[in-house]
């Protein structure tokens, strides 16, 4: 992969071919001078040879720039392609390993961040061979993938996962396997987990329940957990559906709604009298001016009084996350 340093020189070269012999132009070096002067103006007019130029220097930014992407970079530039690819192409770790099966099938980790409790791979396949749908941890733990996709390109495979880690199995450091459903191959490659997280709570109280958000904004995404003390019999009436409960919630900033990520979130029981409800937003540039409202589909409806304000504190001031509910 190239460096940006080398990206930018392949632009100036680009450049340099296509406005070669300008500086030979006695006539263009005479108009520039007089104009300099405020002795005339100078004409503006678009010739065949200005558009060709534009062009070649378009197609050659565009080139160097290319060559300078990771895949998670290439796959950002699909139709309805996940928004967190860029941030990823920017912040993940260059992997850049590969294996190869005895039948000639070969798997590519391009590259890879291990953030919270989720990794991210993107990743090449050739030949008569897929990777699984998750991923695995080296003790052979499976990791259930959360979300990615898939493309095909010059005859190979390119495409990004996001799999779930278990909570009993987060360490600061751990290794990773991405193996093919055929032919037996598998890729082993060991990540450092991020730990250059911001940390955010709040707390909110309705007359039938209270809500407590712990909020990790990471490289990637911001995590919202919503642990919501409901009456037992209103859990109860809602597992049988008989009851609504807070549906998702929304993230401003400065009063600005935050993008959601679609289709990530979850809402669990996850301890008695317990609902835990997980989103995940956008990447947060700034952790200033942030609340956070609850939304329900039925009667609660939006709730001002149910408005919090998010305050950064230490990771060492949370509980351990409960895991997800079954």
């Amino acid at each position: 992969m190239k460096s940006d340093q080398e990206i930018m020189q392949s632009i100036r070269t680009a450049i340099d071919d296509c406005t070669k012999g300008i500086d030979n132009a006695p006539s263009l070096q005479y108009q520039i001078a007089r104009k300099a002067k405020g002795e005339e103006p100078m004409k503006k007019r678009i010739t065949a040879s200005m558009i060709l130029v534009t062009a070649l220097i378009i197609l050659s930014v565009t080139a160097a720039l290319a060559a300078g992407l990771g895949l998670f970079g290439r796959l950002a530039g699909r139709e309805f392609a996940d928004e967190r690819l860029v941030a990823l192409q920017d912040t993940a770790d260059a992997v850049e390993l590969t294996a190869t099966t005895e039948s000639g099938v070969s798997i590519t980790i391009d590259q890879a961040i291990y953030e919270g409790n989720h990794v991210f791979i993107s990743y090449r396949t050739e030949g008569p061979g897929s990777m699984a749908d998750g991923m695995f941890l080296e003790d052979g733990t499976y990791l259930d993938i959360i979300a990615g996709e898939f493309t095909e390109e010059d005859g190979a495979t390119i495409g990004w996962k996001e799999c779930e880690i278990p909570e009993d199995k987060i360490e600061d450091t751990l290794t990773f396997v991405a193996r093919l459903t055929e032919n037996k191959g598998e890729l082993a490659f060991t990540l450092t987990r991020n730990k250059q997280f911001v940390s955010l709570s709040g707390f909110a109280s309705l007359s039938d329940c209270q809500a407590r958000a712990e909020v990790m904004a990471g490289k990637i995404d911001t995590i919202v957990r919503m642990y919501i003390d409901y009456p037992e019999v209103l859990i109860d009436a809602w597992e049988s559906g008989d009851a609504e409960l807070f549906d998702y919630w929304y993230l401003y900033r400065d009063g600005k709604e935050v993008q959601q990520i679609s289709d990530m979130g979850s809402m669990s029981r996850s301890a008695p009298g317990q609902i835990l409800s997980e989103e995940f937003f956008m990447k947060l540039d700034s952790y200033e001016n942030l609340t956070l409202s609850p939304y329900s589909s039925d009667e609660y409806g939006q709730h001002p009084e149910a408005v919090m304000k998010l305050e950064t504190v230490s990771p060492d001031a949370y509980p351990t996350l409960l895991p997800l509910a079954e």
